[in-house]
């Protein structure tokens, strides 16, 4: 006598599934790396990223152990299960989370959609830098009604981020940067909060002050726009040397619509390491 037990659906099921680990193989990462390396940034900031054992295994993958520091918040806000995050070359001293912050209006809604990660480096001249990485709320939306809500979400996280910096720092005497994807351009009404900011510097404005059709990190349809920023205090400001975009990973539409070449090795959508630019720049420290 035998006797088979079968699970009536899955309230009767108590267990776990675990994937296997295997060596990042896809296109996309390949590309990504070589961004980075190419780059070859002593900090790098970055957005829509799993968890902090996929940028260490990405860090020996595809950058040679490049950065011996990072770091990464799980935020939960976020339905995809992405955050923001940080490779160093230099110590990290000090990590601050925001994902607790409430929006006022509606207390229920966190401020962020992922996380507004502080993060204080030490750098060689003993002088702190201190990261507010940000990726703010998608400006996609279905309809008139979506797009204002988008529109008012951006806005409230803009000036969540522009209170951190009242609060808790000094942008005429500290070394600050609040970067990532913010969603939205330069001169739109959602970013007034931060881009009214005294103190507070576009680093692409200020290397491309003639050139505003050179500051452009995304595309949406035909539009090249800029949604991706670094934007960084007085200090930085004094000591900036040169900053740009570096597209070379980004989709073959992107690149051949503003009439670039990028790697040889991104022939296809899904190959590319990013559907943005990098924004960086260079500072005399």
């Amino acid at each position: 006598t035998y006797y088979r037990v079968f699970a009536d659906g899955a309230a009767e099921w108590t267990g776990t599934l675990v994937f296997k680990r295997d060596d990042f193989a896809d296109g996309a990462s390949l590309n990504a790396g070589k961004l980075i390396r190419d780059v070859n940034a002593d900090v790098l900031c970055l957005c829509e990223v799993e968890n902090r054992l996929v940028m260490d295994k990405f860090n020996t993958d595809r950058l040679a152990r490049l950065y011996p520091y990072n770091m990464l918040i799980d935020g939960k806000t976020d339905r995809r299960g992405i955050d923001v995050a940080v490779y160093s070359r230099f110590p990290i001293e000090n990590v601050r989370s925001n994902i607790f912050l409430r929006d006022p209006e509606n207390t229920r809604r966190h401020i962020f959609s992922r996380d507004c990660l502080e993060v204080a480096v030490r750098m060689p001249n003993g002088e702190e830098l201190h990261l507010l990485i940000n990726h703010f709320k998608s400006k996609w939306a279905q309809n008139a009604a979506a797009r204002q809500r988008g529109d008012d979400r951006r806005k409230g996280q803009a000036r969540a981020v522009a209170k951190i910096l009242s609060d808790r720092y000094d942008l005429q005497r500290e070394n600050i940067v609040v970067c990532g994807d913010l969603n939205d351009e330069p001169d739109s009404d959602p970013l007034s909060p931060l881009n009214t900011l005294d103190c507070l510097s576009d680093f692409l404005e200020l290397q491309f002050q003639q050139q505003a059709e050179h500051r452009w990190t995304y595309k949406y349809k035909s539009k090249l726009q800029q949604i991706d920023y670094i934007l960084a205090s007085d200090p930085l400001r004094r000591k900036l040397q040169e900053a740009g975009v570096s597209r070379m990973a980004m989709p073959p539409d992107a690149t051949q619509a503003a009439g670039i070449e990028g790697y040889s090795s991104v022939t296809i959508w899904r190959d590319a390491g990013s559907d943005h630019g990098l924004v960086w720049a260079t500072f005399a420290i």
